[in-house]
């Protein structure tokens, strides 16, 4: 049984998690760090943003795939003789959903039983989430328009900008409504969505742009239009801006890590801060809670002038 407690945005500390009821698990982010176990409680931590290599890091959602699989979820989550988990999300996105759906169906996929549609599909959210959603699947591909018509739930919350100001029921709501097309994938029944790559290019970079994505799939034709790093704005409900930074791969000229801490000096944000700009070495972004006070041509000279000394190094 999985019980699923959404919250939010809400980032906090292993040493904090420690401290939650036992049974639980953290999912993509909830937990600042890398995936983490204690026996005490027990309690888990899955994550492949912060203080990992993204390409040598399994997504949140293969990280599930094979626990499941090694029969770890029955054996060290066993209460009263069943499976039982407390799950702490802070968003619905495609990898914290489809993990959500394998913890909620790990029978299916334990020891050896296997179904290829499960697999296929966890493999190409893993391939998406480790390289910023920009993995060269074929656009006009079977498995790329399953991935689009599955996870449109999500990728309409959050084009529209309503999901940097969801409450938890809606959250939840997103994430029962893609589990609800996994289901109907699984069962031969699922459908395909009409590709919308389409995007804006706002300011052009050295080898990194500034887009506003419009459609959910633009990152694919990015990728196909020769962009390899980039920053993506959003405009909040409330008109704080939101930013994505990402690149395909660590092997860019594009260090995250680098552009993080100028960009958090910029803004005033102390080290310490758990909401804050940060990520993973593929893809990350501004604060989950306060946003960014920064404009896009803001963001771009933080960016250009951290690049400059980084190079001049």
């Amino acid at each position: 049984m999985v019980e699923l407690i959404v919250r939010p945005r809400e980032v906090v500390r292993w040493e904090e998690f420690l401290n939650f009821p036992g049974y639980a698990i953290a999912l993509d982010g909830y937990v600042y760090g890398p995936t983490r176990f204690s026996p005490k409680g027990p309690h888990l931590n899955l994550n492949h943003h912060e203080e990992v290599d993204r390409l040598s890091t399994r997504s949140t959602s293969a990280q599930v795939m094979v626990i499941a699989k090694m029969g770890i979820l029955r054996r060290r989550f066993k209460k009263n003789g069943s499976f039982f988990a407390q799950v702490y999300v802070n968003d619905p996105d495609q990898d914290t959903a489809m993990a959500v759906w394998l913890l909620r169906n790990y029978e299916r996929i334990t020891g050896l039983r296997s179904e290829p549609l499960i697999n296929r599909l966890t493999f190409a959210v893993d391939m998406l989430d480790a390289t910023a959603g920009c993995y060269p699947f074929d656009p006009e591909s079977k498995v790329y328009g399953d991935v689009a018509w599955i996870f449109k739930p999500y990728t309409e919350a959050r084009l529209s900008g309503h999901l940097t100001s969801m409450n938890a029921g809606e959250m939840e709501a997103v994430i029962d409504a893609v589990g609800k097309r996994i289901d109907d994938y699984t069962l031969g029944k699922g459908e395909q969505r009409q590709l919308d790559n389409r995007y804006e290019r706002l300011i052009e970079g050295d080898d990194w742009t500034l887009v506003r994505e419009i459609g959910p799939d633009a990152r694919t034709k990015m990728f196909l239009d020769g962009i390899h790093s980039f920053v993506s704005l959003r405009v909040r409900e409330d008109g704080v801006n939101i930013y994505s930074i990402g690149s395909l791969s660590p092997c860019e000229d594009f260090p995250l890590d680098i552009l993080y801490d100028a960009l958090n000096a910029e803004e005033g944000i102390l080290s310490g801060d758990t909401d804050r700009w940060g990520g993973g070495n593929t893809i990350g972004g501004s604060p989950r809670l306060r946003g960014s006070k920064l404009s896009p041509k803001e963001v771009a000279e933080v960016i250009n002038e951290a690049l400059g000394k980084y190079h001049n190094e």
